[in-house]
């Protein structure tokens, strides 16, 4: 994702691209992300259930929403302000100006996203849907970060 940003979005030539910035979303998706979502999609896919199908997506996405954006998202500033070595009040500053403007457009993007595949997309492919998905919203992490 953070490639996708500096080069595609922000069109940074490849000798000026920062690789220390690639490799703090590297370890934040690795170390943390990666293993947490590892977990909370078995979970959501294996104990949150509807009447019917469209029921079972519904709650799916909105316990996804409801617990697990706002949770990983706070995680994401956290951690990156901590690799970029920012004080705690940094970090606070970070997070008081940029977690509002960016919880709100991933509700513009996530909901639908997640509604399509724990409605339409088979269990053993879903996490193909996520790994596209999460390339696009990636970029926009970083350009936010």
């Amino acid at each position: 994702g953070d490639i996708i940003a500096q080069q595609a979005i922000e069109r940074k030539r490849f000798e000026d691209h920062n690789w220390w910035r690639t490799g703090r979303m590297l370890v934040y998706g690795g170390i943390v992300a990666g293993p947490i979502l590892s977990k909370w999609y078995p979970f959501v896919a294996n104990n949150i259930k509807g009447s019917t199908a469209i029921t079972e997506a519904i709650k799916k996405v909105s316990a996804d929403q409801l617990l697990m954006a706002p949770t990983m998202l706070g995680a994401f500033f956290s951690t990156q302000g901590l690799l970029e070595g920012k004080s705690f009040a940094e970090i606070q500053s970070k997070f008081k100006n940029g977690y509002i403007p960016t919880i709100t457009t991933a509700y513009k993007f996530w909901p639908a996203v997640q509604f399509v595949n724990f409605y339409f997309v088979p269990l053993q492919y879903r996490i193909i849907v996520m790994n596209v998905a999460s390339l696009g919203w990636n970029a926009n992490l970083s350009m936010a970060n």
